[in-house]
């Protein structure tokens, strides 16, 4: 990028480059150098150019990583809702593993996420927990909660769901964070939750659902004594994977979040990185459409264009704005 001013002339250049090292037969290690962020974040100062570092195994029959990292809990391609590339890599603890139930709900996968980060003085512990199914043949689903708590997790975190676990008291002190005789404190603990639902109408085309639920108590905006207005996100997509006999792809998404949406009333539990959203980089109070197409014209050359256009939802809080941006690479 070469800009020209009246007093100066600067020229950047922006890339990322990766690697993958093996170490031994079901170990390796995975490096990621990236200033991407610097030019196309709202906040590229956040971000260092150290974009991931894991070491990656494969032990008692799952899939483990560890280190710097990124990951998506939904087949969103905008930027997902409870974890997305919207913010710096977190630092993270992963385990996956597939598990079998008989014949209902048969084959399913189980990814479980832990880790902790600074952001604006506070440090902030998370966790994640993903099901996936396979239904039928042509249908998929998918569950998924998280957390940001200001205390280290509990190892009942491990097995029992995260909104049992806020709730859950050991000598009348909720585990999960609170005190002071309340199982409920939401400066201490920040739940959300996600369903998304995938439907391959044809080789050619696939549909897909994501719900987020970012207060359990009112999504619907149910009970007239609940101190929470609704709070949810919903997106609807669609995903054309072998245009132009085989040498392009397309992809058509649409989102709505309600204003409330990730908007935490405490900012140690906010779900915000260095106030950046850990979710979708829609954020509140935004309908917007995103669309890619991708077109490969030989083997070894690939082009692409891609469309953001985000419109604020509703005239008050909070003032997103409207938002444009076009790409083509």
């Amino acid at each position: 990028r070469f800009l020209d001013f009246k007093d100066k002339s600067e020229f950047n250049g922006f890339g990322r480059v990766g690697g993958i090292y093996d170490i031994a037969p079901n170990v390796f290690a995975t490096l990621s150098v990236n200033n991407l962020h610097r030019a196309t974040s709202a906040l590229p100062d956040k971000f260092s150019e150290l974009d991931a570092l894991t070491i990656n195994a494969r032990w008692l029959d799952a899939d483990w990583e560890v280190g710097k990292s990124y990951w998506s809990s939904g087949p969103i391609a905008s930027g997902d809702g409870l974890l997305s590339n919207n913010s710096p890599g977190l630092y993270m603890l992963k385990g996956r593993k597939q598990l079998s139930w008989g014949k209902f709900p048969g084959k399913f996968t189980i990814t479980q996420i832990y880790g902790g980060f600074q952001s604006g003085g506070d440090t902030k512990y998370y966790g994640l927990r993903r099901a996936e199914f396979k239904l039928t043949p042509r249908w998929d689903l998918g569950a998924s909660e998280a957390y940001i708590a200001t205390d280290p997790p509990n190892p009942l975190s491990l097995v029992i769901p995260y909104y049992a676990y806020q709730h859950t008291q050991i000598f009348h002190h909720p585990i999960g964070g609170g005190g002071g005789g309340s199982n409920i404190r939401n400066d201490e603990f920040n739940y959300m939750a996600q369903i998304d639902l995938t439907y391959r109408r044809r080789p050619g085309q696939e549909w897909y659902l994501e719900w987020i639920i970012d207060d359990i108590a009112a999504p619907f905006n149910w009970g007239a004594g609940f101190d929470a207005p609704r709070k949810t996100a919903l997106i609807l997509g669609v995903h054309y994977p072998n245009l132009f006999k085989g040498k392009g792809e397309g992809r058509m998404e649409f989102y709505l979040a309600d204003r409330d949406t990730y908007e935490g009333i405490a900012p140690q539990v906010a779900w915000e990185h260095d106030n950046l959203l850990l979710g979708s980089p829609f954020g509140p109070n935004t309908q917007a459409f995103f669309g890619r197409l991708d077109y490969r014209v030989t083997p070894q050359i690939k082009v692409h264009t891609q469309l953001r256009d985000a419109l604020q939802f509703r005239g008050n809080f909070p003032d997103m704005g409207d938002r444009f941006e076009w790409t083509l690479g």
